[in-house]
């Protein structure tokens, strides 16, 4: 057989099939366990790296947002600002404290 030219994939799967059928009822049950726990440790990071991308997007969502905010003030602030109006009756206006204002 190592002589004959099978390097096709048929042949490639059809020797791992009789490598298998050949084991051993021990050596049989150790690949079982061990391609159970390649599969479970597959599965446990697929699952944590979902979970983290979840996680990292909600994260950018509320970044997101905080930054919409402060720019929206900020234009909000120099608007307000030209009615020379003080800045505790500007924090008032736009519902924010002096000190976010003088932050902003």
């Amino acid at each position: 057989m190592d002589t004959m030219p099978f390097n096709t994939p048929i042949f490639h799967k059809l020797g791992r099939i009789a490598s298998v059928a050949n084991l051993s009822n021990d050596d049989l049950l150790t690949c079982e366990r061990e391609l159970k726990y390649a599969r479970d440790r597959h599965n446990q990071m697929a699952y944590a790296k979902k979970e983290a991308r979840e996680e990292g997007l909600a994260e950018g969502r509320v970044q997101g947002r905080a930054e919409g905010r402060r720019q929206t003030l900020k234009e909000a602030i120099a608007n307000v600002k030209e009615l020379e109006l003080t800045d505790s009756q500007i924090a008032s206006i736009l519902n924010i404290t002096p000190e976010e204002l003088r932050q902003l």
